[in-house]
């Protein structure tokens, strides 16, 4: 049971950090209002499902995302696998 907690506590820590880069590091009008709603990290915590809501902006949904994570790859490097 300790580990189910551990996964839920490291799911919610990452969903508030990844929300946090976001609205302080991409910001573009175009984009609108992207909130992280959700992380499931896998058990060996080496990938994760990010599932986000959007509000607003000229983009569709999956133009959102794709110009979101592809501001996370210039800003920090990540090469993250998007499914």
């Amino acid at each position: 049971m300790k580990e189910f907690k551990r996964t839920q506590r490291v799911n919610e820590q990452v969903r508030r950090e990844l929300a946090d880069i976001i609205r302080r590091e991409i910001s573009h009008p175009e984009l609108g209002m992207l909130t992280v709603t959700a992380v499931d990290i896998s058990p060996d915590l080496k990938s994760a499902r990010v599932y986000v809501t959007v509000l607003g902006g000229t983009l569709n949904v999956k133009q959102t995302v794709r110009a979101t994570r592809f501001g996370l790859i210039i800003a920090f490097g990540w090469t993250g696998r998007q499914s």
